[in-house]
């Protein structure tokens, strides 16, 4: 058994990063959880568990000599730095770090592993990718997975060592879309295994936790096509003598084309290149920090609003209002919120609420660049010319564009919303901020 964290403590202090370029996001969780999405596509699939974070692209590490294996996700230290994000994992002698980050000029990301063998042996080291790959809307592939699952044909490209999987049109209408995983290193290594069925890799009744490709003397099948339950999994093994470094970087990204998709794997099999995509990652973010006036200790506070966000937490919620309310989403509707997506309420009671609200609109501003839909309602309960003010404000504002549009900013004033609708807004908010409660960063970071 792969060991993974489901210990209740470690799950309510799971923090998220949002990383983006503007059209490939990546969300990932302390957990090394998460999913990334292209276009309104996610690339990877992912479902919300409030019970365990095993969704998105795992990363296994198997000492050949030990016979042990573990996840990245295991025991690891999580650091978030302006355009990527880090992992540290001590096993023993061996230290393995992490770090993530999206191109600013590809639509694709790193997560670049170095290995350090502290010991005084030399060490045979496994490393295997896993991810679901979905290439489809998130409700459709929630809606109906088997059969969304049926479009998706899957090949390895031996010249760029990469996976390919492309999404076939369903119509005329339809185009293809492809996903790339591939994988290069800093040294030597085996020849590389890769896997795309599902089935094959994690075997009948098996989970991620404990699959078949870890038996004793497994390989992977290299098996690609019209597999039924599509995978992206590549293998490779390096030997560590005593002291040794090693890099070895996985790439996967989205694109229009083939053509497209195996560019990407071509671009990134040099590590000079690789070194500079992190560097421009951590340049763009730091230009729009400036852009949008954050700090960031401000974007790290962001970050950990958008877990509650991505992540159902009790404490958040208006437990009150969810065992009172009576009402359906589509009571949602005269005030123009769908309710298909999670919705952040604040509460406007005080002028000091006014500052939460600006610093919230930052917030949805800074979310939505990193692909994170949701629906700002901001419910003002004072009456007359302050909420008149304020509303003003918001729609001439930064916000302006996506004032009263789905994924955006609404406004509402209690005075004009029945009891029994407010009741309901707050039963279905994923957080309540605001009401007179302080700063937002006060109202975050008791959690």
């Amino acid at each position: 058994m792969i060991p993974t964290s489901d210990d209740p403590e470690v799950r309510s202090q799971r923090a998220v990063a949002l990383l983006s370029n503007g059209s490939y996001h990546v969300t990932i969780t302390s957990a090394y959880g998460g999913y990334s999405t292209w276009r309104d596509l996610d690339v990877t699939r992912w479902r919300e568990d409030t019970t365990r974070d095993h969704w998105g692209q795992l990363c296994y590490v198997r000492d050949l000599g030990e016979g042990s294996a573990w996840t990245i996700a295991d025991e690891s230290a999580f650091e978030f730095h302006p355009g990527f994000v880090e992992f540290r994992r001590q096993h023993g002698d061996l230290e393995v770090q992490v770090a993530v980050c999206v191109v600013p000029d590809a639509d694709a990301e790193i997560r670049l592993l170095t290995l350090i063998n502290h010991g005084d042996r030399q060490r045979e080291i496994e490393l295997t990718s896993y991810a679901e790959v979905c290439l489809n809307d998130r409700r459709a592939d929630q809606a109906h997975p088997a059969f969304a699952k049926l479009f998706l044909e899957t090949e390895f490209d031996p010249h760029s060592d990469a996976l390919l999987a492309r999404r076939r049109p369903r119509g005329v209408k339809e185009n293809p879309v492809w996903a790339v995983h591939t994988s290069t290193a800093s040294g030597p290594t085996s020849e590389i295994e890769y896997e795309t069925d599902r089935m094959r890799f994690l075997g009948r009744g098996r989970t991620t936790a404990n699959p078949v490709a870890f038996d004793l003397g497994s390989h992977l099948s290299r098996t690609t096509g019209l597999v039924l339950d599509p995978i992206l999994s590549l293998r490779r093994r390096v030997s560590l003598v005593a002291g040794m470094t090693t890099r070895i970087a996985y790439v996967t990204g989205a694109a229009d084309t083939r053509e497209i998709a195996i560019g990407i794997a071509q671009r990134f099999r040099e590590f000079e290149v690789i070194d500079q995509a992190f560097a421009d990652a951590k340049a763009r973010s730091q230009i729009e920090l400036l852009e949008l006036g954050l700090t960031a200790d401000e974007s790290a506070l962001f970050n950990r609003l958008a877990t509650t966000v991505i992540f159902t937490n009790p404490e958040r919620r208006d437990l009150d209002a969810v065992a009172a309310n009576r009402l359906g989403q589509p009571r949602l509707w005269p005030y123009a919120i769908s309710g298909d997506l999670p919705i952040v309420l604040v509460r406007v009671t005080a002028i000091e609420d006014e500052t939460v609200v600006r610093h919230l609109i930052q917030w949805r501003m800074y979310t939505r660049r990193r692909g994170l839909k949701l629906d700002l309602v901001i419910l003002d309960e004072r009456t007359g010319e302050p909420a008149e003010r304020l509303q003003k404000e918001l729609q001439t504002g930064v916000a302006s564009e996506i004032f009263g549009k789905p994924g955006g900013v609404f406004f509402l004033t209690a005075e004009k919303v029945s009891p029994d609708d407010l009741v309901l807004l707050r039963a279905v908010a994923r957080a309540v901020l605001g009401g007179d409660r302080g700063s937002l960063s006060e109202q975050i970071e008791p959690l």
